[in-house]
């Protein structure tokens, strides 16, 4: 079973661009991201956790904040 969810997000217009690991609970299938940069592109990607480590990071997704605020990510 699932232990665990990492979200990696990435500022692709920040100085440093490296990824950030956000950690959720196994029960849950969506994380609110909040006190993101009106109009900033960032990078997601997601993997899962069990017993035996983790599984692969997904393909990264590209997403531009529209508003400042808060975007869901969904899985």
């Amino acid at each position: 079973p699932i232990t665990g969810h990492v979200l990696q997000i990435q500022n692709k217009q920040g100085q440093f661009k490296k990824w950030k690991d956000i950690k959720f609970s196994p029960k849950s299938n969506y994380f609110i991201l909040k006190n993101l940069t009106k109009g900033t592109n960032y990078g997601v990607r997601l993997y899962v956790t069990n017993v035996a480590g983790k599984s692969n990071v997904s393909e990264e997704k590209q997403v531009k904040t529209p508003i400042e605020g808060e975007f869901q990510c969904s899985e």
